[in-house]
């Protein structure tokens, strides 16, 4: 999908500029990514908006409806792969071994026979093969703005799905095996999945709860990412325009990053994890389960504040420009002075944290 791989470069440009600049000159450099991603962003906004408007004005006029039913062998951990360019999908898990595919396709015209005709060139195609089943919904033109299908699907809980789609809400549940879901302009939502691969969208928020998986990919351009009760050996987690909450997640390995908002980790540190939350712009926000971890926190024109006694390993200052603040009991001499890195231990230490920001606090709070 080529708009899913603008996505990924949009996104990778964005948690370059996210990093903490050391010097001014890599400042410079940071400042300009921003604005570039700034300006992608609202580029986005003003083209959704149009695409809005014009399928908002193409949609007045009288709606045509047709329900669609079809039944598709897959085995019980086979594979079911769905496109749809306009429409919401709602997919289940359930036992056997078939898949139910429901959907509701609707056209609209300026007049009755303009709508049924419009309906005619919505074409739902579903191709069986050996322990797969593809459906894809089909528009026919190029500017299909008139037409839209909602798709329900139960499938057998073990199962791998792979779901695209282009303008249209996304829900998950109960869906055991592999699961990506890419979309364009739409929210996702996944609620107790096992092996989540990939869950990306352009615009939209995501949100994923009680999932159980080995490595996690999430990112969003447009939306905030909700993040609860995971458990995954590592979660890659980015989006540029929202703020992104981890909460009772269990993770080896986490990388939480967003460009303008809030980051939020809360729960248990693994003993030998790693974790690195950052953001441009907002907040970051540490709330671990135990006293017990190794910190690194940078932040420019931020303060760091820690609830735990933190025992300071290194410690360097800022020049005559830098106004960042470190507060906290236990941080450097008489727990009050200026950092611009605060490198130090909690407890008996143990998974590394690594905390950064450029213009936002930095908190470390107790439950």
């Amino acid at each position: 999908m080529k708009i899913a791989a603008s996505v990924a470069a949009i996104l990778a440009a964005a948690i370059v500029a996210s990093a903490v600049p050391a010097e001014s000159g890599q400042r410079g450099d940071v400042g300009a990514r921003r604005e570039e991603i700034q300006r992608r962003r609202e580029a986005l906004r003003e083209r959704q908006a149009e695409l809005r408007r014009a399928r908002q004005e193409a949609r007045r006029g009288p709606m045509a409806t047709e329900p669609f039913t079809a039944l598709a062998k897959i085995g019980r951990q086979g594979n079911l792969t769905l496109v749809n360019p306009a429409g919401n999908v709602t997919l289940t898990g359930s036992g056997g071994d078939d898949v139910r595919i429901d959907a509701i396709k609707r056209a609209w015209g300026d007049t009755d026979a303009g709508a049924r005709a419009a309906l005619s060139d919505v074409e739902i195609q579903v191709t069986e093969r050996q322990g797969a089943a593809d459906v894809r919904a089909v528009l026919q033109g190029q500017r299909r703005l008139d037409a839209e299908v909602d798709f329900t699907i139960a499938v057998p809980s073990g199962a791998s799905v792979s779901v695209r789609t282009l303008s249209g809400d996304v829900t998950v549940s109960g869906v055991r095996g592999e699961l990506r879901v890419e979309a364009v302009g739409g929210s996702i939502k996944a609620t107790s999945v096992g092996q989540v691969r990939m869950l990306r969208t352009l615009s939209g928020a995501v949100s994923l709860e009680n999932a159980d998986s080995s490595d996690v990919i999430v990112s969003t351009l447009g939306g905030g990412v909700t993040i609860r009760q995971l458990k995954a050996q590592s979660a890659d987690l980015r989006t540029v325009g929202g703020d992104l909450i981890i909460s009772d997640s269990e993770a080896e390995r986490v990388i939480a990053q967003s460009l303008n908002g809030r980051v939020e980790l809360s729960g248990r540190l693994a003993r030998t994890g790693r974790y690195s939350l950052q953001s441009q712009s907002g907040e970051i926000r540490l709330i671990p389960a135990a006293a017990d971890f190794e910190l690194e926190a940078a932040t420019v024109n931020g303060t760091v504040q820690s609830d735990y006694p933190i025992t300071v390993d290194d410690r360097r200052e800022l020049g005559p420009r830098g106004r960042a603040r470190v507060v906290g009991r236990g941080v450097g001499r008489g727990g009050r002075g200026n950092a611009r890195i605060l490198r130090g231990v909690s407890g008996n230490g143990g998974p590394l944290v690594t905390l950064r920001s450029f213009s936002g606090d930095i908190m470390i709070a107790k439950r």
